[in-house]
Parts: C-alpha cells; structure tokens; sequence
C-alpha cells in the first residue's frame, strides 16, 4: 500500500508520519509543516516533481486548516483550497483522507466558531465525495478536557504534540486508512 502525504505535512515525526510508517505504510511527503491550505499559483505542483510521477498513491492524507484559522481565513474558502488540493490525486484514481483540526491551547470563541465550521464543512465534503473519507482528529485528541499530565505527554507547545504523540497519531490515522481500504475491520479507538 502507499500513501501520500498531502502538502500540510512537515516530516517524520509532524503529522504522524512514522506512526504510519510503523504500521507498514509507505509514506512520501511533498509539503512541510506550517504551509497554509491555501493554493499560490507561484510554487512549483507537486505533482510534477519526478518521484511523484511513478505512480498513484492509494490514498492521500491531508491535514490542513490550522494555520489557515490563525489568520483568520473563511472556513468556506478554505475548504475550496483543501477541494482543489485533493483534486490532484483524485485525478489520478487515488482516495483522500482529509482529518479534522483538532483543539488547541488557544481558547477563544471566534477560533472555535470557525474550527467547528471548517471541521463540518469537511465532513460534508466527504459525505457527498465518494473518493473523500474523514478522520476526525477533533474527536480524537482533545486539549481542555485532559487532565494536566496527559495534557503534558500528548502537547508539545500547546499548537503542536510531542514526538510520540505524533505517532500514536499516525497509528491511529494507519488504522483508518487499513478500514477505508478493506485491509482491517472494526472501528479506530
């Protein structure tokens, strides 16, 4: 199986990536952390770059958002930049797992309002896609409901998690993929 990381992730460690390598999956990244879902006409497709030009992953993953909630973009315009993002390995007969943006330190009203907003505009998204599945990150991995020393084994910094909490992440995210694929049964814990 192969996978795809979509271009919000950073590395090994940013977005779980070697939780899913440890569950066997081959991971090939072409984004680095802190990018914004945001699509510029003046970088380079990564779709063009050689390595990816062998073949279709059977799935890209997708975390996206965070950044573009923290300057301010609609909910709505950022989902249109995620759509066209996924485009690309749609195309090319690939599935997309797109995840949620989970809580933060940060706390405010106006910050969850939007986060709500874009979490359930990709949910719909994948509803109505039948290549777009979800892993609800949100759901997941929580901030102000942990207690303080969960709190301080799972979040780095408050924005990001720890080394290991990344992988737990990526196993997590491994497992769900396994389920859209056919190769598990069950549900993600």
């Amino acid at each position: 199986m192969r996978a795809q990381e979509g271009r919000f992730g950073g590395g090994v460690t940013f977005y779980g990536i070697a939780g899913l390598r440890d569950c066997g999956v081959r991971v090939e990244g072409w984004g680095k952390c802190g990018d914004e879902v945001e699509i510029k006409t003046d970088t380079n497709n990564p779709d063009d770059r050689p390595e990816n030009q062998l073949s279709p992953p059977d799935i890209a993953i997708s975390l996206g958002g965070t950044k573009d909630l923290a300057y301010n973009r609609p909910p709505d315009t950022t989902l249109e930049d995620m759509k066209a993002t996924v485009a690309i390995p749609i195309s090319k007969g690939a599935r997309v797992l797109l995840m949620t943006v989970p809580e933060c330190h940060a706390k405010n009203a106006s910050l969850n309002t939007r986060r709500d907003a874009l979490n359930g505009l990709i949910k719909n998204y994948a509803e109505e896609n039948k290549d777009v599945f979800v892993f609800d990150l949100f759901d997941k991995i929580k901030y102000h409901s942990m207690g303080e020393e969960d709190r301080h084994e799972i979040w780095d910094d408050g924005l990001r998690l720890t080394a290991e909490a990344y992988r737990w992440m990526g196993v997590l995210a491994a497992m769900r993929v396994f389920e859209i694929l056919g190769a598990a049964g069950g549900t993600v814990e």
